[in-house]
């Protein structure tokens, strides 16, 4: 008996005539060969349709001297395989269940060594990246027969180019690693939690192929143990804290005892609790998001339960401990900064409207205080609140179907956060407000899109992806850039910002009767503070 020869899928048509495109020779030999001809022209939209009321066909020649067989029921030695990752808008879907039912028929002009069929139609059809697809037909397929088994390939080419996807995961990544090395050097100016929501989107089971292609580092700003198993997010995350707030601490102490200076001056030059609080803060949405996780798996056992559980009390806890050491030991006071009101429009929509002292507990507890101002120091942990709702969110399991559902409930909390936002003011100036408001916008409309592609996928919907996801990566950039600047204008020029220059104390309370705000007692007597 002859060793099967390759199986060639030649190109796909429009018409009956088509040329032949062979595969890669292969030696007869083996027992399993394969054809290693990519179809050329098979594009989603011509799945979808395309507008032509010619059906595409697919067919495959037979190489000599080998024959189909005569056999009535021909089709059903034919199978296809995918070797590509399977997409559930792709051949994972209903498209592909239509490919496999579809009837091969021998072609009109070779009917003993071509078969053909006809590509069926699906308007949902949607794939963010390349899908290779094996056509594979046993050797009873073949007059005669053979040993082993025929196999031709053929790719489908997505319209979302995959290099797109990687320069969009690379710029994402980089824009996370300088906000998380910016929040560390500032202790607390700036953000990095639209980053990692974004990270929280990308490890969802809705997430599509190109969603997970471009945010291949965020999920890892999250937890380093993100391609881990859920557990390993809340214990590592945990275990990170808690070693790095111990060391923190340590430090602080020999730091005291070596220097021989009280505590409050210890813990101001080591910036402790600030420091602790800043990577408290980023490990908390991992914890709280790998928790649901452990919660929401099918498969979940009793440790995932516990673990689970205990995680989700801690992200409950944390907020809450938070406003409560800033309530009773924080021992910080904020000014407005005398010359604000005097200041132009265009420097007063970035300049910060005031300050946090004494410069001692500034530095112990900047990062839960520098972004906020003191009317509304507790609304320090409202983002890290806000999107906690949003991971229990996703970490659902949604039913078939049901993702656009899960999206537009995420959309809802993410646009009512930022309407807080923009009516409250919270922020410690004009520009901080309007960037952490919009950057919440487009964390809203990102969910929208993925609803809407998941609703109806289009390669629209990709383009739409990809630019929000730019827009947003750009606003954290400004939002770092900013923090840093205002930051060292702060560090190394304080006592210019913050003293009047001339007039002294007579000066400045007549700017404060002339102002929009009248400030407590105490809050003038702080204003010369220094």
């Amino acid at each position: 008996m002859k060793a099967c020869g390759p199986l060639e899928p030649e190109p796909l048509a429009r018409s009956k005539a088509s040329a032949s495109r062979r595969g890669t020779e292969i030696p007869r030999e083996q027992w399993a060969q394969t054809a290693a001809s990519l179809l050329q022209g098979l594009t989603p939209n011509d799945i979808r349709g395309g507008g032509s009321a010619v059906p595409t066909r697919l067919m495959v020649a037979l190489p000599p001297p080998f024959r189909w067989a005569r056999d009535p029921q021909l089709g059903t030695h034919l199978s296809f395989v995918p070797v590509s990752t399977a997409q559930p808008r792709g051949f994972g879907g209903p498209w592909g269940a239509m490919l496999s039912n579809a009837t091969w028929v021998r072609n009109a002009t070779n009917p003993s060594t071509v078969l053909e069929l006809a590509v069926p139609v699906h308007r949902g059809y949607f794939i963010a990246a390349d899908e290779t697809i094996v056509i594979r037909c046993d050797a009873a397929a073949v007059s005669g027969g053979c040993r082993g088994v025929l196999l031709g390939s053929f790719t489908i080419r997505s319209a979302t180019l995959p290099a797109a996807a990687n320069a969009l995961s690379a710029i994402t990544g980089v824009v996370a690693g300088a906000a998380a090395v910016a929040v560390v050097v500032t202790g607390g100016l700036g953000s990095v939690l639209e980053m990692q929501a974004l990270g929280v989107f990308a490890r969802m089971s809705c997430a599509s192929a190109q969603e997970r292609a471009s945010t291949v580092a965020l999920p890892y700003f999250l937890s380093v143990f993100a391609a881990l198993d859920p557990l390993w997010m809340v214990v590592g995350n945990a275990l990170l804290a808690a070693v790095f707030g111990c060391v923190h601490c340590g430090v602080t102490a020999a730091f005291q005892r070596w220097r021989g200076v009280d505590a409050a001056s210890a813990w101001a030059a080591m910036r402790f609790p600030s420091l602790t609080y800043v990577v408290a803060h980023a490990m908390h949405l991992g914890i709280f998001f790998g928790s649901v996780l452990a919660l929401a798996m099918p498969d979940a056992r009793g440790h995932h339960r516990v673990i689970g559980v205990v995680g989700v009390l801690y992200g409950v806890a944390f907020p809450a401990g938070v406003c409560y050491l800033i309530a009773r030991h924080a021992g910080a006071s904020f000014t407005r900064y005398w010359q604000f009101l005097r200041k132009p429009l265009h420097e007063r929509l970035l300049y910060p409207v005031g300050y946090w002292h004494p410069a001692a507990q500034q530095r112990m507890y900047g990062g839960m205080l520098t972004n906020v101002r003191g009317s509304r120091v507790y609304w320090c942990v409202f983002q890290l609140s806000v999107l906690c709702v949003v991971c229990l969110i996703a970490a659902v399991q949604s039913p078939v179907g049901g993702c656009h559902v899960q999206y537009f409930c995420m959309a809802a909390v993410l646009l009512a956060c930022a309407g807080v936002f923009a009516f409250t003011n919270m922020m410690r100036s004009s520009f901080l407000t309007v960037v952490h408001t919009a950057s919440f916008v487009l964390l809203a409309a990102l969910c929208v899109v993925s609803a809407a592609n998941h609703l109806a996928p289009s390669d629209g919907g990709a383009r739409a992806y990809a630019a929000i996801v730019l827009l947003l990566a750009t606003v954290v950039l400004a939002v770092t850039v900013y923090g840093m600047v205002v930051w060292y204008a702060e560090d190394r020029h304080w006592q210019e910002l913050r003293e009047p220059r001339r007039g002294g104390l007579e000066a400045l309370l007549r700017d404060d009767e002339e102002g929009e705000e009248t400030q407590k007692p105490h809050d003038r007597t702080s204003l010369s503070y220094a």
